[in-house]
């Protein structure tokens, strides 16, 4: 009996914290994190504030789950640079590219948006946003967008270009619209793509 009422606990406290943690993600998402209060999440899941200090020691602590929860997503998914590298030989130069465009599952993707969309509202004011940012959005394409461009001039498959100013540009391109989601500005998976098709065709083919 001990045994079986130790695990309904265990479950209800996953269950509560689960609930926190998605409340939270919308919450944050529509109204910005700075204008949602421990007490307005506390209300949503309908538990008291001292409930929710039982998961969750403070509102930054909820933030820094939500992140922990989008670079577990991502490592997921992400693509294989070293693959990338070695196909970027044998397989047409826009192919390459397209292998960067990775989508994460659809019962996770509105949840990792919502993620990505508070960390850009939040980037100035706040600095495991600012940090989260630079890692998944300027970083990354550093780590994929220039070497693979570097690899791809080396082999002489397409001209010569200014690697620097275009991957900041590619990172621009997500930023902005990854700030707009859940907004008044929300822009579509298709105007996303269709952006990066349009940046990708400055990559001319030798």
């Amino acid at each position: 009996m001990n045994t079986m009422n130790n695990n309904n606990a265990i479950n209800a406290k996953i269950n509560t914290k689960t609930r926190i943690f998605y409340t939270a993600v919308q919450l944050f998402s529509e109204r910005g994190y700075t204008n949602v209060s421990v007490r307005d999440i506390a209300a949503e899941v309908n538990i008291k504030v001292s409930s929710l200090y039982n998961h969750y020691p403070s509102k930054a602590d909820i933030l820094s789950s939500l992140y922990k929860y989008y670079t577990a997503k991502f490592n997921e998914k992400k693509p294989d640079i070293d693959l990338l590298l070695k196909q970027a030989g044998s397989e047409p130069v826009h192919e390459v590219f397209k292998k960067l465009d990775f989508h994460f599952d659809p019962e996770d993707a509105e949840t990792t948006d919502r993620i990505m969309a508070i960390a850009c509202t939040e980037f100035r004011r706040d600095e495991i946003s600012a940090r989260f940012v630079h890692d998944n959005i300027f970083n990354l394409s550093k780590i994929y967008i220039i070497p693979l461009l570097e690899r791809l001039i080396e082999l002489k498959k397409i001209e010569p270009m200014d690697i620097k100013s275009f991957s900041v540009l590619t990172a621009m391109v997500s930023f902005g619209a990854a700030a707009c989601n859940y907004s008044r500005f929300h822009v579509t998976i298709n105007e996303w793509g269709s952006a990066f098709d349009l940046l990708f065709s400055l990559v001319k083919p030798v």
